[in-house]
């Protein structure tokens, strides 16, 4: 009826859900609400991210019941599919309070494998989780060069011809401030040597070598990443200190898969991103930019266009995380470590004469080819003793990694 009421909202039965009494002119209703009844399902947030290639990992959801409802604990249920084929279903295992365990099985695939949740009430009201695929791999090697052998190592460096100073080089870094702001750092990330753009003279101005014009590249020599799901990491240094926010200039990250023909950008850093003047470290996986090839390289670019910021920048510790199950994905090695004992030293040179005049066998041909010509002679010796006694540069993969060349050279093992 019409007219002006007193209303009560609260929870009568306690069971979670608000109810209601409305006091009317000629009595007083009561309403109940009643609590939906269902069930959720959700993934731990510590799940794995990927399987391991020969090997079992537990993934664990927690099922909940609400609204009354009863859960049916034998139908907690871990669907799977290996490599895009069927779904097949096994019993999870109840671990504690409404968490339930699940295997999946890195043998049962080479590449994926697809897993999703169900389970029912007991009045048959069943929820289904999302599908979550995961790749079958191991973290085969992770090869990181921080350029402490103070070699440039196949990278190199490429400047606009409007770039005044500020050019790239290998350095130790001599720091810089401005306004009490940190320009360059006065330290690599790691160790005492990294890239750096135009390292001035100890104790001189900030503005002195900073980058003016440009660009400038820094291009890493070709890394053979057929094949593979790469992930490419590094300590970046950028500060850009300019008063008027949008003439700041952008930090640019860029790769190639054919050499350096054409550049694809990977990460832009720039604005409040980066520009704090610290060594900040940065990641992407090259497949999420393009297709990666034996031709792989990548290039960081620094410009202050038009010159009237104070620009700096530093790379340090460039690593490549490389993943795939032995036997089915790359094999990685260190060149010139021909007996693959984790080390480079006279043994190795010893190893690869014994292998041209005692036809004794090695386990990777790759890591023998020294000079990486792609056969395997008397130069691949003299290579090795030329690194060792007279500070000849190494081809890549100076550390740990995957051979930037295509040849019809192998290995059966490789790294340590």
């Amino acid at each position: 009826p019409n007219g002006v009421h007193d209303v009560a909202v609260f929870d009568i039965n306690g069971d979670g859900w608000l109810d209601m009494v409305i006091g009317t002119c000629t009595g007083t209703e009561v309403w109940m609400n009643e609590a939906p009844i269902g069930l959720t399902i959700s993934p731990s947030l510590t799940n794995p991210n990927q399987v391991p290639c020969t090997d079992t990992t537990i993934v664990q959801v927690s099922v909940e019941a609400f609204g009354g409802g009863i859960l049916d604990q034998a139908t907690v249920l871990l669907h799977t599919s290996a490599d895009g084929a069927g779904f097949v279903q096994t019993p999870m295992t109840a671990s504690g309070g409404q968490t339930y365990e699940g295997v999946l099985d890195g043998n049962t695939a080479s590449s994926s494998i697809a897993w999703f949740v169900t389970a029912s009430l007991t009045n048959g009201v069943t929820e289904t989780s999302a599908t979550s695929t995961l790749p079958v791999a191991d973290t085969l090697t992770t090869d990181l060069n921080d350029f402490e052998s103070g070699l440039a190592d196949g990278w190199t460096v490429e400047s606009d011809a409007s770039l005044t100073a500020g050019a790239w080089e290998l350095a130790d870094p001599n720091g810089t401030t401005s306004g009490g702001v940190q320009s360059q750092p006065e330290d690599s990330a790691s160790g005492a040597l990294c890239w750096i753009t135009g390292n001035g003279a100890v104790g001189g101005a900030a503005g002195s070598a900073d980058i003016d014009g440009g660009p400038t590249h820094l291009i890493s020599p070709n890394l053979n990443l057929a094949g593979t799901d790469a992930v490419i990491s590094f300590n970046l240094w950028y500060a850009n200190i300019e008063t008027d926010p949008t003439q700041q200039d952008d930090f640019v990250v860029s790769v190639s898969n054919d050499g350096g023909v054409t550049w694809n950008t990977a990460l832009v850093v720039g604005g409040a991103l980066g520009t704090s003047g610290s060594w900040q470290n940065f990641q992407f996986s090259v497949s999420d930019i393009l297709t990666p090839s034996v031709n792989t390289r990548v290039r960081f670019t620094a410009t202050d266009a038009p010159n009237n910021s104070l620009a700096e920048a530093g790379i340090d510790d460039f690593a490549i995380e490389i993943s795939g199950c032995n036997g089915t994905g790359v094999i990685t090695f260190q060149r010139g470590d021909v007996n693959l004992d984790g080390s480079r030293d006279i043994s190795d040179p010893v190893n690869v004469l014994q292998l041209l005049f005692n036809s004794s066998p090695v386990n990777c041909q790759d890591a023998a080819d020294t000079n990486d010509d792609g056969s395997l002679d008397i130069a691949d010796a003299v290579a090795a003793l030329s690194f060792l006694f007279g500070g000849a540069v190494m081809p890549e993969p100076v550390n740990c990694g995957v051979d930037p060349t295509t040849d019809g050279l192998d290995c059966a093992a490789g790294c340590p």
